[in-house]
């Protein structure tokens, strides 16, 4: 405590804002604390396993004191549900590279089909100003046959499918 006050110490609050009523100071209030000897291997577990939950140390142990003494409180269970509900760090990276790889791919498509609309605009502008000779025709249908190139479309369509799997599989429920 500092200065006679408990603000500056994190271990007087709880963990998990269920644990402690707010308002009035019911028979739920952090008002006192408990120091406990462990061996140094003792203290890694405990830190471990509060790390594993996404808590401190502080509040692990009070949630395991709690249940001990009290059987229908549940404390560590509680724990253990909201850890559950927390994404897994390295999923939702691989989630983020897979979005950002679907990203790409759509955007692929997107410009092969923009690519045909432009041509389209140019083809039917030059055509009607009475621009449009045959080597020009020529040079717009090659490139227009270059974008129309079939294996690459279904390549691309079969990628964003398999990659919308993948993320479906990692827990990724958002449309891209």
């Amino acid at each position: 405590m500092i200065g006679g006050r408990g603000e500056a110490v994190s271990d007087n609050y709880s963990v998990d804002v269920s644990f402690v009523r707010r308002g009035n100071a019911g028979a739920d209030r952090l008002d006192t604390s408990l120091d406990v000897r462990l061996r140094r291997s003792e203290k890694l577990e405990v830190a471990a396993r509060a790390r594993s939950l996404g808590v401190k140390s502080s509040g692990w142990a009070r949630a395991v004191i709690r249940d001990a003494l009290d059987v229908g409180r549940a404390d560590v269970a509680a724990l253990h549900r909201e850890a559950a509900r927390q994404p897994d760090p390295e999923r939702a990276g691989v989630v983020t590279q897979l979005r950002g790889v679907g990203v790409a791919l759509n955007q692929e498509q997107r410009r092969r089909n923009h690519g045909f609309k432009v041509l389209d605009a140019v083809y039917e502008r030059l055509k009607g100003s009475g621009q449009l000779d045959e080597e020009l025709r020529e040079k717009l249908f090659a490139a227009a046959t270059a974008l129309a190139d079939e294996t690459h479309a279904e390549l691309i369509a079969e990628a964003i499918e398999k990659v919308d799997t993948m993320r479906v599989t990692f827990g990724d429920e958002t449309r891209l």
